[in-house]
């Protein structure tokens, strides 16, 4: 089921005083940004939008982005990030990227989220994440890029990319069920049968990632849950999820996740949150910039 192969991981409501920015930058996951009032310009892949009311902009990853309120009044936004497992789902939704206008049926569903992750109730984020897909499929019926639609440019790009595709899932596959052990891509690739630099133009297309950058992400998500879950020490954590010492868990976590493996679990426990996290494994880095 789709609903299992995506992930809403954070969203928050922003309101961007006048002058307010994010510098440009892009990331590995998926973003969706909608504007619920307010003024100002989204430059996306070097290309400026206006911003207006009901706008919506679906980034993908990899994609460089900035936005920047108006001078008048206060940008009013709901921002959700999020990513998706499937590989050629996300291939669809990629070539959907961009910008939409007068989706009203979107801001409910956002909303919907933001306020289930906002509680936290039983199974918020199973109900979060099918919020989410219905998302993406309004979208996709809007750009016509759904699996019935009789597009040939988006059948020829999809025949094109369904290689790289079955080999992630194969590489993805591998990885979930191997994170523990001490791997290297070579000994990877070999037990796969491709070539190593085709595994790597493979996830640089699909995800924006190295292959073993993804395995370290996905080992740093696996060491979140069970320091959110269970009463492991750290020493115990690092050799469940593949790391050779506690040196080497404590930075390669900390990169991910941007803090320590420790702190990151004593923060959990006293639920301290400033923005509404809905996987234990994403955190923020997207940093508000005020005019000076």
């Amino acid at each position: 089921m789709l609903t299992e192969q995506i992930e809403a991981m954070w969203i928050s409501r922003y309101d961007y005083q006048p002058g307010w920015y994010f510098n440009k930058h892009h990331h590995s996951y998926f973003q969706i940004i909608y504007i619920i009032s307010g003024s100002g310009s989204f430059y996306y892949q070097d290309l400026e939008k206006k911003l207006a009311k009901n706008r919506l902009f679906l980034i993908a990853p990899g994609e460089s982005h900035k936005l920047a309120a108006g001078q008048k009044n206060t940008l009013k936004t709901l921002d959700i990030k999020f990513e998706i497992k499937e590989v050629e789902f996300a291939s669809r939704v990629k070539m959907a990227a961009g910008e939409y206008h007068d989706l009203p049926q979107i801001k409910n569903l956002l909303d919907q989220i933001w306020e289930e992750g906002r509680k936290k109730q039983d199974y918020y984020q199973e109900l979060n994440n099918s919020f989410l897909l219905q998302i993406l499929i309004n979208i996709l019926r809007v750009k016509s890029c759904s699996p019935a639609a009789e597009n040939e440019n988006y059948h020829s790009s999809v025949l094109k990319e369904k290689a790289k595709n079955q080999l992630c899932k194969k590489f993805i596959n591998y990885i979930e069920e191997n994170y523990s052990r001490d791997l290297f891509l070579k000994n990877i690739a070999s037990e796969l049968g491709y070539n190593q630099s085709y595994i790597c133009q493979s996830f640089k297309e699909n995800y924006n990632l190295t292959p073993m950058n993804f395995l370290y992400k996905y080992r740093v998500k696996k060491a979140a849950e069970l320091l959110k879950n269970s009463g492991d020490t750290l020493t115990q954590i690092a050799r469940k999820t593949g790391f050779k010492t506690v040196h080497h868990f404590n930075r390669t976590f900390s990169k991910y996740q941007g803090k320590p493996p420790g702190e990151y679990r004593d923060e959990y426990l006293l639920a301290v949150r400033k923005d509404i996290y809905l996987t234990a494994d994403f955190v923020n880095k997207d940093r508000l910039q005020k005019q000076k």
